[in-house]
């Protein structure tokens, strides 16, 4: 039963991040995967949990009582997360407009002690989402400022673009 009930889940995120990524928009489907999983959250993974938020944002649908059960559930789980998980999350929460501190908080102090297992899309994705949402990480961006130099060669020129934007915007050094 709990192993159906995870797959049920799995591919109720699926769906939506499936229907996302190729611009179906269907806000009926939407809504009554919202109701169907909100309830359940707990028994998310951290991957479904940003792939869940990541498709919301990307079709612009609201769903504030989903953003509210998965930063909740997040911050629990917040140490299964990957990094690209954790960057996808915290896009989807700036792009969205939904404000979770406390989501922010702990991704930002999870994301520090990880920064060498990040990417340079990743790291340009979870600054751009700081400063987006207008969320204050001073630690975050300094380390982020330290460790995209042993990576810049992999930066696309959007990265780039992104990462500078980011710092000027939230009033840090550029890296």
């Amino acid at each position: 039963r709990i192993f159906k009930e995870h797959n049920i889940m799995q591919n109720m995120a699926i769906i939506a991040w499936s229907c996302a990524k190729t611009g179906h928009e269907s806000p009926e489907l939407f809504d009554l995967i919202s109701r169907k999983v909100v309830p359940k959250m707990p028994r998310f993974h951290a991957q479904n949990m940003s792939n869940i938020v990541w498709a919301y944002a990307k079709v612009n649908h609201p769903a504030p009582e989903l953003f509210k059960a998965v930063a909740r559930t997040a911050i629990e789980k917040i140490d299964t997360f990957s990094p690209q998980g954790m960057a996808n999350m915290v896009w989807a929460y700036a792009t969205a407009k939904q404000p979770a501190p406390e989501l922010f908080d702990a991704v930002a102090v999870k994301a520090i002690m990880e920064l060498e297992r990040f990417n340079s899309q990743a790291m340009s994705n979870m600054v751009w989402s700081y400063a987006t949402a207008g969320h204050a990480a001073p630690e975050l961006f300094k380390s982020v400022s330290k460790a995209s130099m042993n990576i810049l060669y992999t930066f696309s020129p959007q990265s780039i673009a992104n990462t500078v934007w980011a710092y000027a915007m939230a009033g840090y050094s550029t890296p």
